[in-house]
């Protein structure tokens, strides 16, 4: 990789602690970081969500964008949304899911952005519905839930790869 494109990795990560430094210094009373080293969303008169920054790094590094900017949806995304989804806990109220939101857009370029933010949430609620199953779940109900989450375009783009490899695990046929 030449310079250039190393260069542009790392600006997503540069925006985000420029951003997350800004926001220190915006609201000086209230500590930027808790104890457990997570970022603390400075808004006011609120209950103010958590956000683990180094999840959301995580995934704005890990992000695979084509050379306009463009989230790509593969098996890499899936990867990247899961790592830093690990980070968040397990539910994202609507507060951090705006504030999220936010620090995407601003940390990503173009549309890919708001796109992440949408899809992590969504993974999220994949997750989350996965863990609420009593017994190990199918891999028809897995396909199923995943077009329910992400739609069909999406979940098949996304999980390809890893639906296609549990199915050969288990015998069955592709299709």
């Amino acid at each position: 990789m030449d310079d250039d494109g190393k260069t542009a990795r790392l600006i997503p990560p540069l925006t985000l602690i420029a951003l997350l430094g800004i926001a220190g210094f915006a609201v000086p009373a209230r500590p930027l970081h808790t104890a457990a080293g997570q970022v603390a969303a400075p808004w006011p008169h609120e209950t103010s969500p958590t956000i683990d920054g180094a999840a959301l790094d995580r995934l704005m590094a890990r992000l695979p964008l084509d050379s306009q900017g463009q989230l790509i949806r593969d098996a890499r995304t899936v990867e990247a949304l899961g790592a830093a989804a690990d980070g968040f806990g397990e539910s994202i109220d609507d507060k951090a899911a705006r504030r999220l939101r936010f620090l995407l857009s601003k940390g990503l370029p173009g549309p890919a952005g708001d796109q992440a933010g949408d899809l992590l949430l969504r993974y999220n609620t994949y997750r989350l519905a996965l863990g609420e199953r009593a017994s190990p779940v199918s891999q028809a109900e897995r396909e199923r839930l995943q077009r329910r989450v992400f739609g069909v375009s999406d979940a098949e783009a996304l999980f390809r790869q890893h639906n296609a490899m549990m199915k050969a695990l288990a015998g069955e046929p592709a299709p």
